[in-house]
C-alpha cells in the first residue's frame, strides 16, 4: 500500500487565496489611490479570520480523506452484531 499523504501544495493554496492576496491587493489600492493605512487594518481585520476558517475547513476535510482511506467504516451488519451482544452483557432481564 502506497503511503497516504496530506495535500499540502491544496492547502497553501487556500492560504495564499484567503490572506496573502487580499493584504497586497489592499497595499496596492492604497500605493496606487493615495488611501489610508486603515484599509489596510481593515481588510486584514475581515480576511485573517476568513482565511483561518477556510484553511481549518480544509485540513478537516483533507484529514477526512485521509482517514477515509486509511480506516474505512464498517458496515452496519457487523456493526449491529456488537452492540447486540454488549446490551445482552449489561440487559439483567436476560
Amino acid at each position: 500500500m502506497s503511503p497516504v499523504r496530506i495535500n499540502v501544495w491544496r492547502l497553501s493554496i487556500i492560504f495564499l487565496l484567503s490572506t496573502v492576496v487580499p493584504l497586497a491587493l489592499s497595499f496596492l489600492a492604497i500605493e496606487l489611490f493615495d488611501l489610508s493605512i486603515t484599509v489596510l487594518l481593515w481588510v486584514s481585520i475581515a480576511s485573517i479570520p476568513l482565511a483561518a476558517f477556510t484553511v481549518s475547513r480544509a485540513v478537516l476535510a483533507e484529514l477526512d480523506r485521509v482517514i477515509q482511506i486509511l480506516a474505512p467504516e464498517e458496515t452496519e451488519a457487523s456493526g449491529a452484531d456488537e452492540v447486540d451482544s454488549v446490551s445482552a452483557l449489561f440487559d439483567p432481564t436476560a
